[in-house]
């Protein structure tokens, strides 16, 4: 992790390792410098990850909760001059989020194998609200989760579904029987 301004750090109650930093000058005034998102440390500081509000300029205070270190509050300034709530919700809790593109039960079938298939090795998330398929990603994006399996009409032919990295958008297309494994050598630290 690289930055030129920390705004805000906590240390989780529940566990001294757990620390969470906020990037982004905290306490603006004339020298303004923006930072890149919120990061999160389960090793006292020697690996980073990051968590969420990327795009999110100053950070000004992070909040964990006392009895789980996963669920974070985040407050940013940034977030009120766009018209939303001050305090942004991150949690870990989500490695990974399954996304159908549709409703369509065929779909929904298929994802919810998908679950199935992922539960035991990852926190998996199961994202079958409304909204485009953007939304979604930029959903999951702002709460942290890395990675984003999406099925779609091509998986009901190929048995393959698209995985989204978050932290560079990129996309790739993954047998259904293959997908753990990939992951697995996504999430490793040679990743």
């Amino acid at each position: 992790m690289r930055t030129a301004s920390i705004g805000a750090i906590a240390l989780a109650p529940s566990n001294p390792n757990v620390v969470w930093v906020g990037t982004g000058e905290g306490n603006p005034r004339n020298d303004v410098v923006d930072g890149g998102g919120v990061f999160m440390s389960p090793d006292a500081g020697k690996t980073w990850q990051l968590m969420g509000l990327r795009d999110v300029g100053q950070i000004t205070r992070i909040v964990i909760d006392p009895t789980n270190s996963d669920v974070v509050l985040v407050a940013a300034a940034e977030l009120l001059h766009r018209g939303e709530a001050g305090v942004a919700p991150i949690r870990r809790d989500g490695e990974v989020a399954v996304v159908p593109l549709s409703k369509k039960e065929e779909l929904i079938r298929v994802a919810q194998d998908v679950v199935k298939g992922l539960r035991g090795e990852f926190r998996v998330e199961y994202d079958q609200t409304g909204g485009n398929i953007g939304r979604r990603y930029r959903r999951q994006d702002e709460i942290g989760t890395p990675f984003c399996i999406t099925v779609d009409f091509d998986t009901l032919n190929d048995r393959a579904v698209t995985i989204r990295q978050r932290d560079s958008t990129q996309q790739e297309r993954v047998a259904i029987a293959g997908l753990t494994d990939r992951l697995v050598a996504l999430t490793s630290p040679a990743g």
